[in-house]
């Protein structure tokens, strides 16, 4: 691969209050900006892109959107709860390639959120929302929350990538 090659892959974005970066798009991607859902759809490409480039085909299109969904579903969470009374917060997500893995974290600086204390939907009753982490753990490989000595909260999602010879992992069990 040429420097050129490289350089044509590094993409930097700047619009009217939001500053993206993707930093060596084989491998990490960062975006930061501002908690608002009208973010979620350039998040959405920015992800979907990141994803075409480090998985290439080693993963079926069906496991990279339900990756993406929980992606979407983690920042719509932060965007709605994470700054209650505020009129905007701003979170950053940090998309990292390893050899065998993809791992996703999303940091806020809005109250703390732990996971294993989340209220669950009750099965019994339809409601409005609420089902978005039981989504989220039914798709990741792995999850973890921390609340950092910054008072960020920081939650790691990460997926096993497929080797060539062996089957993808089934995202609908």
């Amino acid at each position: 691969m040429t420097l050129s090659t490289v350089m044509d892959r590094v993409v930097r974005w700047q619009g009217s209050d939001l500053v993206h970066y993707f930093l060596d798009p084989f491998r990490t991607a960062k975006w930061s900006g501002k908690a608002t859902l009208s973010t979620l759809p350039e998040v959405s490409d920015v992800v979907q892109k990141w994803l075409d480039g480090v998985v290439e085909d080693r993963m079926p299109s069906r496991e990279k959107h339900l990756i993406q969904l929980a992606i979407i579903e983690a920042t719509t969470n932060v965007i709605k709860y994470a700054y209650p009374g505020q009129h905007e917060g701003e979170f950053r997500i940090v998309l990292l390639r390893k050899s065998d893995s993809i791992e996703v974290e999303i940091q806020d600086w809005g109250i703390p959120f732990d996971l294993r204390n989340a209220p669950q939907p009750e099965p019994s009753c339809m409601q409005d929302g609420g089902y978005g982490l039981v989504l989220i753990k039914k798709i990741v490989h792995g999850i973890h929350y921390t609340r950092k000595q910054d008072g960020s909260n920081c939650l790691v999602m990460s997926w096993d990538i497929p080797h060539s010879d062996r089957e993808p992992k089934d995202f609908t069990r």
